[in-house]
């Protein structure tokens, strides 16, 4: 292969390897993590993107009928131009996301991550003021040291953990250990599932510490209550696209890759040998 032309198909793969992350990444952010679906979609639009270079550089190297082969070029290109802004929507997504949103969800996500933590502690916190209730109610009965102890630790252990407290507490560890890793280094895979599942995860740890502190009747005396707040879903961040986004560096990127990806056609020469433009060793082909 003349070196020129592997020089090409090398920036020409680069070209279509960054097109398609840019536009998984985007389309995958617009569809809340759902790799089932932006998977297969980036894989066929890589496909098509590849194939309409291919037929291109096939029609520009046809030395037959040239006139037609030119004609089924501008139509390919036109096919091309179009599939290149439809796609550039979503690259656009993927630049205002990474450029713009990205700390932001991070900042709100690490506030949702310490509320959390505090609703344990509140909790905790609550059931230590259930047991010094209990504690002052069992001394003022007039029982023993013994008994007033015995009794306190039966209900705290109760309250948490036959109540279910303690395997909660664990889950919450688990789930948050792995969510505060891909939030901090924004593991592009991952980031929109983990989000959504803390924010299912919070409401659901929310209700069962609230059950849980019904366990005993000096619980459902008092119920525990925790109230979150009452912010954006930071999913919607990743869903909803921005009107004043980061449009120059989009088009930027966006034409310089294209510019990569279709540098092996533009290379290619029309008199049927394949060679680069402006290669020493072109064949003439003579019509009489």
């Amino acid at each position: 292969m003349n070196k020129k032309i592997y020089l090409l198909t090398v920036i020409h793969w680069i070209g279509v390897i960054l097109l398609i992350l840019a536009f998984f990444f985007g389309l995958n952010y617009y569809l809340s993590s759902a790799l089932e679906i932006s998977i297969p979609i980036a894989v066929i639009f890589g496909g098509i993107i590849l194939f309409l270079v291919y037929i291109l550089c096939k029609l520009k190297k046809n030395k037959k009928h040239v006139d037609k082969a030119i004609g089924a070029e501008r139509i390919l290109l036109i096919i091309y131009a179009l599939l290149a802004i439809g796609s550039g929507i979503f690259v656009y997504h993927f630049f205002t996301i990474a450029l713009e949103k990205q700390e932001g969800i991070q900042r709100k996500a690490s506030a949702q991550i310490k509320e959390t933590n505090d609703m344990f502690t509140y909790y905790e916190k609550h059931v230590d003021d259930r047991i010094d209730a209990l504690r002052d109610e069992l001394i003022a009965r007039g029982k023993s040291g013994t008994e007033v102890n015995d009794e306190v630790d039966a209900e705290r252990l109760l309250l948490l953990d036959k109540s279910g407290y303690s395997k909660t507490l664990d889950e919450k560890k688990n789930y948050l250990n792995k969510i505060i890793i891909d939030i901090n280094q924004w593991n592009w895979f991952t980031i929109v599932s983990s989000l959504k599942t803390l924010e299912e995860k919070r409401i659901e740890w929310k209700n069962k510490l609230e059950k849980q502190s019904q366990f005993t009747d000096l619980g459902k005396e008092k119920p525990f209550t925790f109230s979150l707040s009452s912010s954006q879903s930071l999913v919607s961040d990743f869903v909803s696209f921005s009107k004043n986004g980061p449009y120059l560096i989009t088009i930027f990127s966006l034409l310089l890759v294209h510019f990569l990806i279709l540098l092996v056609y533009i290379g290619v020469s029309r008199n049927g040998s394949g060679e680069i433009k402006g290669n020493k060793n072109i064949r003439v082909t003579v019509y009489k």
